[in-house]
């Protein structure tokens, strides 16, 4: 089996693993993270929906929300945009 392979595998436990909030979801991710992190080039052959299923399982496992946090830090952004003047430019 080919770490492509592997990792597709494992991606469909996750997605299994999230469906019944299985107690080796943690392991799975650790798996899938330490494959990833040796084998980078595996990430370019995800599809989006095995990117989707991995982002899901990390968002259970840590209980946090991406969209609130990439929202956090676009207001923060305009926020600080909006204080910039003209004399800034110059």
């Amino acid at each position: 089996m080919t770490p492509y392979e592997q990792i597709k595998a494992e991606i469909i436990s996750l997605e299994s693993a999230l469906l019944s909030a299985h107690p080796q979801m943690p392991q799975l991710l650790q798996k899938i993270h330490r494959q990833l992190k040796n084998d980078p080039e595996i990430v370019t052959l995800l599809e989006e929906s095995e990117i989707a299923i991995i982002v899901s399982g990390l968002q259970k496992q840590t209980q946090t929300s991406l969209v609130a946090s990439l929202t956090k830090a676009s207001a923060s952004k305009k926020a600080s945009l909006k204080k910039v003047t003209e004399d800034d430019l110059f």
